[in-house]
């Protein structure tokens, strides 16, 4: 019986030496990746291509495990640990590269992101200007834990983890309104989480956040699962396209207006 520590353990030692013909295969992929993708100008041009080929090189990895080393039927253990283990490793060897593609492409609406996510952070009642309700406003920088939690998302190196990540922000968002209110109120409509998430994502300090959202949209397009991160990665898009292309253009419409 395999603990999560050593199944992780024999299952990265399994990927990571040549002496078993899955290592081997494991490593040859990692060094055909970083040969058919030297360029990474000529690369960014090629997505989503990159990330398809990783999650359909990490799907046949695990079933080779699962097939070779028995993990359905004796090792029950190890297989809860497989695809995790085997995306974490696969995409943390490529991650640097990878990422740079994104960043290329994306570049230009990354950097007017964080031109504008600048001005908005010293918007007064920034809250009540993106929409928020007056129940969901109760300090001048709520929500700190939720914002914290959503800058860990650029930290990870697999996209598995930074979608999760994303579930666990809305987690904390959902909390602090219901200890701020004693349960009385909880958020549950679009047409509060939407303006909520679009303040999260604006404070919070996040380099580089179309790319991250370009990353793991494609991620998920290749994968099963993950109802709900999807719903919240749409929350990213909205946000995204609204930080760059319509929030300079109602402050300065409020700003006609007052004139």
């Amino acid at each position: 019986m395999y603990t999560k520590t050593s199944s992780i353990y024999q299952l990265n030692k399994v990927m990571s030496q040549e002496q078993y013909t899955l290592g081997r295969n494991v490593q040859q992929y990692l060094l055909d990746f970083h040969l058919q993708y030297k360029s990474v100008k000529e690369s960014a041009s090629l997505l989503p291509q990159p990330m398809q080929s990783i999650v359909g090189f990490v799907n046949e990895t695990v079933k080779s495990f699962e097939s070779g080393y028995n993990l359905g039927t004796n090792q029950k253990d190890m297989l809860e640990h497989c695809r995790p283990t085997v995306e974490k490793y696969i995409f943390g060897k490529l991650h640097d590269k990878l990422f740079a593609m994104y960043r290329l492409k994306n570049e230009t609406q990354d950097r007017q992101f964080g031109l504008i996510t600048d001005k908005m952070r010293d918007h007064q009642n920034l809250l009540k200007f993106l929409g928020v309700r007056d129940k969901f406003i109760f300090s001048q920088k709520p929500y700190t834990a939720a914002i914290k939690e959503l800058e860990k998302i650029q930290h990870f190196d697999n996209p598995q983890e930074m979608v999760h990540c994303l579930s666990i922000w809305f987690a904390k968002l959902k909390s602090e309104v219901v200890d701020q209110h004693k349960g009385k109120f909880e958020l549950e409509s679009m047409d509060d989480v939407l303006p909520l998430s679009i303040y999260c994502f604006a404070t919070a300090e996040m380099n580089h956040a179309a790319s991250l959202h370009n990353m793991m949209s494609d991620y998920l397009k290749q994968v099963p699962g993950f109802d709900l991160e999807r719903k919240l990665l749409c929350n990213f898009d909205c946000a995204v396209k609204y930080v760059c292309n319509e929030y300079e253009s109602e402050c300065l419409q409020i700003e006609e207006v007052k004139e």
